[in-house]
């Protein structure tokens, strides 16, 4: 099993629902998937998206939670070795989603802290034709998504 790294950054508002915490967010992601990942060949594959979306979180202290985002996505390749020099390929970008379900714990009033796993897709990267490994035979690119997250809630 091979494992990329993502990093991604969302900025929101919570609705004021007394029984959950409703958001609505957009956010902005890169994910680097490591040289043999995506296909057979040695190669470095990255992926940035851009998208907006919705979180529901119930509960106060511990929270569990779910979110959907769908946005816009660039897949970038190169030789492993040139990893440093991956530009878009114009014609490897689609519409994107992804959705979480996860837990957070809030030790303070403005703090969230959580643990999330979910799944992502990214349409029009010709998955099939760069012999990338799909989850599905939707020709897409198909990805499984586990991490930790932390948000200032003001």
């Amino acid at each position: 099993y091979k494992a990329g790294v993502t990093t991604a950054a969302r900025v929101g508002y919570q609705l004021p629902i007394p029984v959950l915490a409703a958001t609505i967010e957009a956010q902005g992601g890169y994910t680097s998937f490591p040289p043999e990942a995506l296909t057979s060949q040695v190669t470095q594959a990255k992926i940035a998206r851009i998208a907006a979306g919705g979180r529901l979180v119930f509960g106060k202290f511990v929270a569990p939670f779910i979110a959907a985002h769908v946005g816009y996505g660039w897949l970038m390749q190169g030789a492993a070795a040139e990893s440093s020099l991956l530009i878009p390929d114009l014609d490897k970008k689609g519409p994107a989603l992804d959705t979480q379900l996860g837990i957070e714990l809030q030790p303070a009033p403005l703090v969230r802290l959580g643990a999330e796993a979910g799944y992502a897709v990214m349409k029009g990267t010709d998955a099939a034709a760069i012999g990338a490994d799909t989850i599905g035979a939707n020709g897409a690119l198909n990805w499984l998504t586990f991490g930790v997250n932390a948000a200032l809630v003001f």
